[in-house]
């Protein structure tokens, strides 16, 4: 998975700059407004929203006079789409090595600060995804970046090994725990944007435009944060797996 631009990008749109003449509001600049009514509760007046797209109002099923045959493509005959954006956070597995520099038995404790635990860990079965701390500080390479992982941090156990032989070799099946080491499991934050349409459109008096500078520039320049280590414990056992995000709206 890559690391996703820091920056808003801009969604994408189907309208184009030559056919946005009679639009006060030019879908493919993207321009931020605020609603002026209420859709629903995903949409509430003052809220801050996107238009990424323009389309004809639906035609009367009955004829009226005046009534246009072709799409003038004007304020007066279009619906601006619109939509709002999240950051979604998802969260990845780095494995520490199998050999060489695996964890060692005494420096994973059984709570923030505490001991390690008396007897060697069984990763396999009774002890299948527990969460230990780490008692030291150590770092990982996330997408070519060192990350720190902290002390106390918490990560789960994948399996036993052995750090000259690795974890098929007999030597990984010890019961001593001077000589037990393992592969664990650390946890990665990494966001990205999410974008949420709403699924009905809007006339142009239903929106105020946005033309401050400054809340243009606050808007735009809004960024994601920097892939880090999180503790395991501040994780639900979905997340852990990868199966579930966190949707976090941002209010512009």
């Amino acid at each position: 998975m890559s690391i996703p631009p820091p920056v808003t990008p801009l969604p994408s749109t189907t309208s184009r700059p030559e056919l946005e003449g009679q639009l006060s509001l030019k879908p493919s600049r993207r321009p931020w407004v605020k609603l002026l009514c209420t859709v629903n509760d995903e949409f509430k007046v003052d809220r801050v929203v996107q238009i990424y797209d323009v389309q004809p109002i639906p035609p009367s099923p009955t004829n009226y006079p005046n009534q246009p045959a072709v799409w003038a493509r004007s304020d007066a005959d279009s619906l601006y789409r619109f939509l709002k954006r999240y950051k979604e956070r998802t969260f990845m597995k780095m494995s520490s090595p199998a050999v060489r520099n695996p964890i060692q038995h005494k420096k994973l404790l059984l709570s923030p600060g505490g001991t390690y635990s008396p007897v060697v860990f069984d990763p396999e079965e009774k002890d299948a995804d527990r969460i230990v701390y780490m008692k030291e500080k150590t770092s990982i390479t996330f997408e070519g970046k060192t990350l720190e992982v902290p002390v106390n941090c918490g990560v789960t156990l994948q399996q036993k090994t052995s750090r000259t032989s690795g974890p098929q070799s007999g030597a990984a099946n010890t019961r001593n725990i001077n000589q037990a080491f393992y592969v664990v499991e650390f946890y990665v934050q990494v966001e990205q944007w999410r974008y949420v349409k709403c699924r009905a459109g809007l006339m142009r008096p239903c929106f105020e435009e946005i033309t401050s500078d400054d809340r243009l520039k606050t808007i735009r320049n809004k960024q994601l944060r920097e892939p880090f280590v999180i503790g395991a414990e501040k994780l639900t056992h979905g997340q852990r797996l990868g199966n579930e995000s966190v949707l976090v709206e941002v209010f512009d």
